[in-house]
C-alpha cells in the first residue's frame, strides 16, 4: 500500500501530466487553425474530413458511433461541412434510410493540404526525440488512449 506521500507525489504526477497532455493538444489545435484554409473549420470537422477520408461510403451512425457524439450533433455538423462544399451526402439507391456521407472534391483538397501542414509541424515537433522516445511515447500514449477508450465504453 502507498503511503501517503507516495499517494500526494502519484496524484501530483498526474496532474501534470494531464496538463502537459492539454497544453500540447491546444498548441497543436492553434497551430492547425492558423493554416488560413482550415480557420473555418471545428477540431470535430477537421477530424471527421480525416475519419471520411479513410471510411469512404461512411453513414451517419459510424460517424456519431466513432466519435462518441449524438446522431443529432454529427447531422449539424455534416451541414455545416455539406454547407461548405466539403462533403456531399448521397442516398442509398437500394435503401433511402440509408445516407452516406463522401469527401467532395474541395474536401479532398483541403485535408491533403492540411495533412501535409499537420505532417511538416509534427516533423518539427518530435524532432527533439530521438526514435526510441518516440516508440516510447507512443506506446506510453496509446495504453492511455486505450484506457481512455475502455473507460468511456463502459460509462
Amino acid at each position: 500500500m502507498k503511503s501517503v506521500s507516495e499517494s500526494t507525489k502519484t496524484t501530483a504526477l498526474n496532474e501534470q501530466l494531464i496538463d502537459v497532455m492539454v497544453r500540447l493538444s491546444r498548441i497543436t489545435r492553434h497551430h492547425m487553425a492558423i493554416h488560413s484554409s482550415l480557420k473555418q473549420l471545428t477540431l470535430l470537422q477537421l477530424d471527421t474530413l480525416i475519419f471520411l477520408d479513410k471510411h469512404p461510403h461512411a453513414q451517419m451512425l459510424d460517424i456519431s458511433t466513432y466519435f462518441h457524439i449524438t446522431k443529432p450533433t454529427a447531422t449539424a455538423m455534416l451541414h455545416a461541412l455539406v454547407r461548405m462544399n466539403l462533403v456531399e451526402r448521397k442516398l442509398n439507391e437500394n435503401d433511402r434510410r440509408i445516407v452516406h456521407v463522401y469527401l467532395t472534391e474541395m474536401g479532398s483538397t483541403l485535408l491533403k493540404d492540411a495533412l501535409k501542414q499537420k505532417q511538416k509541424k509534427a516533423k518539427l515537433l518530435l524532432s527533439v526525440l530521438s526514435d526510441d522516445d518516440k516508440k516510447n511515447l507512443l506506446r506510453i500514449l496509446s495504453a492511455v488512449l486505450t484506457e481512455a477508450q475502455n473507460q468511456y465504453e463502459t460509462q
